[in-house]
């Protein structure tokens, strides 16, 4: 797998055939990558945000993110299902008087 800075040191050479190059997770945040040909690389978790892609080809490319992300907002997902569901049941106190259940709050 090539580094984000000997990608752009190849660029900057005059390469623009990067097809099936892994760049998985790297960053090329606001760098000029105009007119590269990144056809069937793997772009997952890549950072392309400002970047100047015009004239690009990403056809093919594997994208999306990476599966420890994935795996990150499943739990975080899980974890906020379950916080919402406890605090929207309401809160009961048993009544020793009248033997009975009831709700401290309405």
């Amino acid at each position: 797998m090539m580094r984000a800075r000997e990608i752009l040191q190849e660029y900057e050479k005059g390469r623009r055939d990067f097809r099936n190059v892994s760049l998985r997770g790297l960053s090329f945040k606001r760098k000029d990558l105009s007119g590269a040909d990144f056809s069937g690389a793997d772009i997952r978790g890549t950072n392309f945000q400002g970047a100047n892609l015009r004239g690009a080809k990403f056809q093919g490319s594997r994208a999306g993110l990476q599966k420890r992300w994935v795996v990150v907002l499943l739990v975080g997902v899980f974890v906020l299902y379950h916080v919402r569901i406890i605090s929207d049941k309401k809160t009961f106190s048993f009544n020793s008087s009248s033997s009975s259940f009831f709700p401290l709050s309405s």
